[in-house]
């Protein structure tokens, strides 16, 4: 064997500390300990709820960081981007909008952010963990080494997916107060909170498919084949764009918006995870194989 070939101790180290530490996994849980804390703050105008909302948001904070921490971890021992399989894509989604959610925290500190980006996180980093999904960290199929514009085209579109994720989680706590109190004060900031980052996400995705785009004319030399990926993430795209435009002219509004987005976020979940796994196409690599229907 040669020596030189062998990985560099502190990586192997790394790696070690890595799969012993389950950083995703203390971090779900921190995720599920602030969004109960934020809750509470927000369900309460006593002190110690105050209190509890305070407390909620450091623990969100520290489990994003962890969650990073992960991330980067990933990236230095794989040596690419933290989208290289669809795994990966369950742990950079949650994290796009958890990052979202503490800059739009920045601007408005309503609480409602970090609590639906909690309740994301948590979610995803528990089903990424439970769903048979490959977690290990291996060499990346062909089509996705050393391509600047693909990899930039798929972070993107997950970060994308993140922010329109977040909304939808958004657009759940907006009926949960409407059908409690229909006169709830939240409700026109939620009914702001969520435009807000359906035009995040809309921004992405609209960018995600044009980089999409460029890369399909240089691997293989046509910007557009309707191919299922790309057919799915266009009425992906064009769903949301009219939410925005019905929500810009008027025409919907509070529960009209959550509604929705709740219906848009199918619409999302056929063309990240339905595409992937059920319809053959140019993106298989992105998920694996078709898989049969389950039985009625």
């Amino acid at each position: 064997a040669n020596p030189a070939a062998h990985p560099a101790r502190w990586r192997l180290r790394l790696e070690v500390l890595y799969n012993r530490a389950g950083p995703f996994q203390i971090a779900a849980l921190l995720y599920g300990i602030a969004a109960l804390g934020l809750f509470a703050g927000l369900a309460s105008a006593r002190r110690q709820a105050a209190q509890a909302a305070a407390v909620g948001m450091r623990v969100c904070w520290a489990a994003a960081l962890l969650h990073a921490a992960g991330i980067a971890t990933r990236v230095v021992l794989g040596g690419r981007p933290p989208v290289s399989n669809f795994y990966e894509t369950m742990l950079w989604l949650p994290f796009v909008g958890v990052a979202l959610a503490l800059i739009f925290e920045r601007i408005y500190r309503a609480r409602y952010f970090a609590l639906a980006a909690a309740i994301l996180a948590a979610i995803t980093l528990v089903l990424a963990d439970q769903v048979p999904l490959d977690s290990s960290i291996t060499p990346v199929v062909a089509v996705l080494r050393s391509n600047l514009w693909l990899t930039i085209h798929v972070l993107t579109i997950v970060a994308s997916y993140g922010a329109l994720a977040l909304a939808t989680v958004l657009a759940h706590l907006y009926g949960a107060l409407y059908l409690s109190r229909r006169r709830h004060p939240a409700l026109a900031s939620l009914d702001l909170f969520l435009y807000r980052a359906i035009q995040v996400g809309v921004v992405l995705l609209a960018g995600g498919v044009m980089l999409g785009a460029v890369w399909a004319n240089a691997s293989w030399g046509r910007y557009w084949g309707w191919d299922p990926k790309e057919t799915w993430a266009l009425i992906t795209l064009l769903w949301f764009l009219a939410v925005l435009h019905g929500r810009f002219a008027g025409w919907l509004r509070g529960v009209g918006v959550a509604l929705s987005t709740i219906g848009g976020f199918f619409l999302l979940l056929m063309t990240y995870y339905g595409v992937s796994f059920y319809l053959v196409g140019l993106h298989s690599y992105a998920g694996g194989h078709a898989k049969p229907l389950p039985a009625l």
